[in-house]
């Protein structure tokens, strides 16, 4: 067997725990404010961090390619018209398990990340765009988490001793391993960039609403009152 490798796991790794920091300095703030939202600013929030302000409609929305069969909880229909709740439970689960967690899957109702990948694979055709030629990755715990290798010597050699690990779903095929790590990216760095702008959307309204308002008659006078330029 060929060394591990997989760049995507560090960088994943590093928002998990950006996740993790931002959630545990500004939970109570990030439900307030997002429970003070309307349907509107929740809207507005989930726009701010997307490339263009295009986002997915509903769950199934296609018009963004395969966008929707990786992160199909970061949508409008979801996240800003169905409450406050669909949100803070999704970002409350993400930033209390570790990926290993969210890739089996909890009892809360909230399915296995190799699970939903199986699933939109088998259902809507999802595929690597690349061949992962006798490739496949291990998913045993954080510490070997998402690692890659490559068969180098006969498949049924290897085959035996992860046999284990091949029943319980915890070694699958490269190609469907990349696929994983590609939904937990996307969906953790979403949900940074989400926290940030419910923060920043939280701060807008506030100075909004400080702003003191200049009463109707100063208002006319300075209106009466235009400043000249002199030379």
């Amino acid at each position: 067997m060929a060394e591990p490798s997989n760049s995507n796991v560090s960088l994943l790794k590093q928002l998990h725990a950006d996740l993790v920091r931002k959630y545990k300095k500004h939970e109570a703030a990030i439900e307030t404010l997002w429970r003070s939202f309307d349907a509107t600013q929740r809207a507005a929030c989930l726009k701010a961090g997307a490339a263009g302000g295009v986002v997915l409609r509903h769950s199934t929305d296609e018009t963004l390619g395969d966008v929707c069969k990786f992160i199909p909880e970061c949508n409008l229909r979801d996240i800003a018209e169905s409450g406050p709740d669909f949100l803070l439970d999704l970002i409350k689960y993400r930033a209390t398990t570790s990926l290993f967690q969210q890739y089996c899957g909890s009892q809360g109702g909230h399915p296995g990340d190799h699970a939903v990948i199986a699933e939109m694979e088998r259902t809507r055709g999802l595929r690597h765009a690349q061949r992962f030629d006798r490739c496949f990755s291990l998913f045993l715990d954080e510490n070997q988490y998402g690692e890659s290798y490559r068969i180098c010597g006969a498949v049924n050699e290897v085959a035996a001793p992860l046999l284990p690990a091949i029943r319980a779903g915890l070694c699958i095929p490269q190609s469907r391993g990349e696929l994983i790590l590609q939904r937990q990216l996307y969906l953790t760095q979403c949900l940074v960039i989400l926290i940030d702008d419910i923060l920043d959307e939280g701060s807008r309204t506030r100075v909004s609403k400080e702003m003191p308002r200049k009463s109707d008659k100063a208002a006319s006078e300075t209106l009466a009152k235009p400043t000249l330029d002199t030379v």
